[in-house]
């Protein structure tokens, strides 16, 4: 993405300035390597190190430089990770490390026909490049099906300026057009999509961000494949402007669906968790409790009276409150019946049994003994992702197909949940 370059300029910080030398490249990963030159032993170099403890956050330098051909390097986000001392005169120390963020500009031969902003991604596969009009520009997508353990930000999410050089309101709106279609693509391929590098092309220079991520998890039961994304990618572009705002209320429960999930303990618990955040974002103030606050004041004041009279452990006392709050089982059960979410595809006893082995799961850490034991995907949580899903779909708007993994991952067809292709 960017070859080795060579930079001269300045590390600063702690209210020292060194000038310095240093190379920078960012490999077909993304990821960005910096190696600085040597730097000869002054006040000014040694003011620059400093170690924080385990308890303090990691030391941020600034980093920056311009090279031959006018390309520029900064980071205000530079740590040094590693430092060592030579005899050599004028390069006694050596400083080596690594940038959160970093910005480098530089020229392309020609200007750009058209201005636009581009991210690369890592777990966005396509079967070919899908385009979408939206009014700021033409929104394309695309990326390879890497192996499982591969970290390659292969992905892509492009918006292409309609003409002309862009200007700050194109700038701003164009990061929140890509930030929801990356919302919605999220929960479509399973696994959340940051950007790694993000290249803004802009008359006659190149921009590029490069963020240090952690490693992105494989695709997970995603209820949408690589040859099947243009559908929901339709969605997501035909909902910007309008529905940005409403859509992002529902990301909690996206990242909990796309969470890395180490074990079948977490991977329940992370899908329940998506569905709480989807019962709080839909149902009103009085569909999650009995009482409005002031009524249930009124309600528990003797009751609170009695239990403090009677010289109870005030830790009783303290859960009165949960007393107007309405169950889990309630909550979901009123949402589905609201939103006419087809179950009858799920077995007998799915919602009890769910709940009851993620509560088992919270109060001993483990699943309940015999909960899968048969070497596949536990029921509970192919329940949970599935009514995660269809909860998602339903608040997205969304008609037409979709992978269920509750139906061995056939396609059926939302909202009537029948598989496509039935009467």
């Amino acid at each position: 993405m960017f070859e080795q370059t060579r930079f001269e300029g300045t590390l600063s910080g702690h209210g020292h300035r060194q000038p310095i030398a240093f190379t920078a490249e960012v490999d077909r990963d993304g990821v960005l390597a910096v190696r600085l030159g040597r730097l000869p032993s002054t006040d000014a170099a040694h003011g620059l190190l400093h170690f924080p403890e385990p308890t303090e956050p990691l030391d941020r330098l600034t980093l920056e430089g311009e090279a031959a051909d006018g390309a520029t390097f900064f980071s205000d986000s530079f740590s040094i990770l590693s430092e060592s001392h030579t005899s050599l005169p004028g390069q006694e120390l050596d400083y080596q490390g690594q940038c959160a963020v970093a910005d480098i500009t530089r020229g392309p031969a020609e200007p750009y026909a058209r201005s636009s902003k581009l991210w690369h991604v890592r777990r966005l596969s396509t079967v070919h490049r899908i385009s979408r009009e939206t009014e700021l520009g033409t929104v394309v997508i695309g990326g390879m099906d890497e192996a499982a353990n591969s970290q390659r930000p292969s992905g892509f999410i492009h918006l292409l300026h309609r003409d002309g050089v862009v200007g700050d309101e194109w700038m701003e709106r164009s990061e929140r057009l890509l930030t929801h279609v990356s919302r919605i693509l999220s929960f479509a391929c399973g696994s959340y999509l940051t950007p790694v590098v993000e290249r803004l092309f802009d008359g006659p220079r190149e921009r590029l961000r490069v963020v240090r991520r952690v490693a992105a998890p494989p695709p997970n039961l995603a209820p949408f494949s690589w040859v099947h994304m243009e559908p929901i990618f339709r969605l997501a572009c035909d909902t910007f402007p309008g529905r940005v705002d409403e859509i992002a209320r529902i990301d909690p429960a996206i990242r909990w669906l796309t969470m890395p999930r180490p074990t079948w303990e977490t991977e329940l618990v992370n899908a329940m968790t998506a569905v709480e955040n989807l019962l709080e974002v839909e149902l009103p103030g009085l569909a999650k409790t009995f009482q409005t606050e002031r009524a249930f004041r009124r309600t528990v004041r003797p009751v609170r009276q009695h239990l403090e009279d009677a010289g109870v452990d005030p830790g009783m006392v303290d859960k009165l409150p949960e007393l107007n709050r309405r169950s889990f089982r309630e909550k979901l059960t009123a949402l589905l019946a609201e939103r006419a979410i087809v179950t009858t595809d799920f077995p007998d006893g799915w919602l009890a049994d769910m709940i009851r082995t993620r509560n088992h799961i919270i109060h001993t850490g483990a699943l309940p003994v015999g909960v899968g034991d048969g070497g596949g995907i536990p029921g509970q949580v192919i329940w949970a992702r599935e009514i995660a899903t269809r909860l998602i779909l339903d608040y997205l708007g969304f008609e037409g197909g979709y992978h269920s993994w509750l139906n061995r991952d056939r396609i059926l067809d939302f909202p009537s949940c029948r598989p496509v292709g039935d009467a």
